[in-house]
């Protein structure tokens, strides 16, 4: 079953701040509430916000075109204050979400089996003991 995505688009209208829905093509996989994704708005592919990751539609949906990052940038609790926000300082939900979203959006990295599991001690307690004592800094 294709899954269906309410999506804000990061576009200044209060007109699209209920969302749009979408459908989610098997090759993307699944998508959570929060992620960014591109999505065909007017003609154009513009960036958007998934709001609700169960959506339901009767219609035939336009798809969604990619996933932007491998994480979601904000939960239902984020989503649930950024409404308020938007409502409170009379702002459009696309770009409140824009603004409270990172501007990097992170990737998983595959962790190297041959990397060293630890690093050495940290020497920052032994400093801020000494600084805290009324030490002085070493020097460089």
């Amino acid at each position: 079953m294709t899954q269906i995505v309410r999506v804000v688009p990061d576009v200044a209208s209060f007109a699209v701040d209920d969302g749009f829905a979408y459908s989610v093509p098997d090759s993307i996989g699944l998508v959570e509430i929060g992620s960014i994704v591109r999505v065909p708005l007017s003609g154009r592919t513009v960036r958007g916000f998934v709001i609700d990751d169960d959506a339901r539609s009767d219609r035939r949906l336009r798809a969604v075109k990619s996933v932007t990052g491998d994480y979601p940038v904000f939960d239902r609790r984020l989503l649930q204050t950024l409404r308020w926000a938007a409502i409170h300082y009379v702002s459009p939900l696309g770009p409140m979400l824009a603004k409270a979203s990172p501007p990097n959006v992170p990737r998983r990295i595959e962790a190297d089996p041959r990397a060293p599991v630890s690093a050495a001690a940290s020497p920052l307690p032994k400093v801020t003991e000494r600084v805290v004592a009324g030490g002085r800094l070493p020097a460089h």
